[in-house]
């Protein structure tokens, strides 16, 4: 069974999107048992960018925010069309 619970293909953007750091989030495309996965954009760059939202008690653990860190570092050093660019 898949992990996230999906929204409607074409949910609405929200009319005021929540600004998070050098983000906009427009509209919540998936929660899962990690958290939170939105769509958006960079402020600055006008780029779109979807941003994982990890959930309280995820981040409350040491060991898991250390393996979650290794994960966007891993991600971060791949450069290909076909994988998403991590910004922060």
């Amino acid at each position: 069974s898949d992990v996230y619970k999906r929204q409607p293909r074409y949910a609405p953007v929200m009319h005021d999107p929540v600004p998070l750091g050098p983000f906009a989030l427009q509209r919540k495309l998936a929660a899962g048992g990690m958290g939170e996965v939105w769509e958006g954009v960079h402020r600055a760059t006008g780029e779109p960018v979807a941003v994982k939202l990890v959930t309280a008690s995820r981040a409350r653990q040491a060991a898991w925010r250390d393996s979650f860190r290794q994960e966007v570092g891993a991600v971060a050093a791949l450069d290909h069309d076909g994988i998403v660019t991590v910004y922060d």
